[in-house]
């Protein structure tokens, strides 16, 4: 993950006592400002950008401005895909959980709650095509 300005707020840290249930940081909430986001996905080909990201868990909210999905055509994949928006929120949603891993079965994952409010602006989605290498 890269990011250009990064703020970061953090409510009632607590560094000697742990919280149950466990919160990240040990906080009773925080707030993350990024500015020029940059995170590759687990597939090591598609990297999510934004210009600002907003993630708060006092509020319960994922915000995004400007964000796009790019593929990395050098990769090998199936399938590559591009898409935007100009504005995407989710809302209603357990911030700590997904911040926080779940062992079950030996399988870590994180969890976002099942009930969210998902908006988004303008959409762009493009299914594309490996380009072919030119031949010399």
């Amino acid at each position: 993950m890269k990011a250009e300005k990064t703020q970061i707020y953090l409510k009632n840290m607590r560094l000697l006592q742990e919280r149950d249930p466990a919160t990240p940081l040990n906080a009773e909430g925080f707030e993350i400002e990024l500015s020029r986001f940059e995170l590759l996905l687990a597939d090591s080909v598609h990297t999510i950008f934004a210009d600002n990201v907003s993630i708060s868990s006092l509020e319960s909210f994922i915000r995004a401005k400007a964000l796009r999905v790019r593929p990395n055509f050098e990769k090998e994949s199936k399938t590559y895909l591009e898409l935007g928006f100009n504005q995407l929120a989710i809302t209603e949603a357990d911030i700590n959980r997904s911040f926080i891993p779940v062992r079950s079965s030996s399988v870590i994952y994180t969890c976002i709650s099942r009930r969210y409010t998902f908006t988004a602006g303008k959409l762009l989605v493009k299914l594309l095509q490996r380009p072919k290498k030119k031949t010399q």
